[in-house]
């Protein structure tokens, strides 16, 4: 293998064991929510109705309820908000604006939507580059709700898709000159390769 072919190797291999470390702390996080409080729907849902007043309440709320549920050290880590029109060179993605960064360095981003929908952002590597989509960002769009059950909904199941799914899911990943690459699409077709990265991966790392 050529020294650029053995480079993107070893970050790929670096990138992917992250961020599979990542989700699963964040499933393990969910359970413990499920576990200590009985839904995962109504804990989210204390931090979105702050939403009615100031929403920045709510993202620190959020904060908060990661660090806590995620059994963190409060004083190792530490959330900030980036505005994507002037840091988009950090953050890569208009939904990685609010960031909780780990010891280790990577991030946990969270954009708030309603009723207790959050996406869930993975940044292996924090404000270091690239901070391109399926490279170092990833993504997973979380509905704790399903209609009127509030029982447990895993983290993975959302990630799940149908073979003939594939294709579009590809084109999500790879995005084009009118729609931007989707994070969840990418981390899709890792999580279904079984947290590695199959052949048809559009990006290149």
């Amino acid at each position: 293998m050529t020294l650029p072919t053995v480079v993107s190797k070893y970050r790929e291999k670096v990138y992917i064991t992250q961020l599979k470390k990542m989700a699963a702390n964040m499933e393990t996080m969910l359970a413990t929510i499920n576990s200590e409080t009985g839904s995962v729907p109504d804990t989210f849902k204390q931090c979105h109705n702050l939403m009615n007043g100031q929403s920045t309440e709510a993202y620190e709320c959020f904060a908060d309820m990661i660090v806590k549920y995620m059994k963190l050290n409060p004083n190792a880590v530490k959330y900030k908000v980036y505005n994507y029109n002037t840091d988009k060179n950090k953050v890569g993605y208009y939904a990685f604006c609010h960031r909780l960064f780990l010891e280790d360095g990577s991030v946990i981003a969270f954009h708030l939507i309603n009723d207790g929908y959050v996406m869930f952002g993975f940044d292996v590597n924090g404000d270091k580059g690239p901070n391109k989509v399926g490279q170092d960002l990833f993504q997973v769009h979380y509905y704790p709700y399903t209609n009127s059950n509030n029982s447990y909904i895993s983290l993975f199941k959302r990630l799940s898709f149908k073979p003939n799914q594939r294709n579009s899911i590809i084109q999500g990943c790879k995005g084009s000159s009118t729609q931007e690459a989707h994070p969840q699409s990418c981390l899709q077709l890792i999580y279904d390769s079984g947290f590695e990265v199959p052949e048809d991966y559009p990006i290149k790392f």
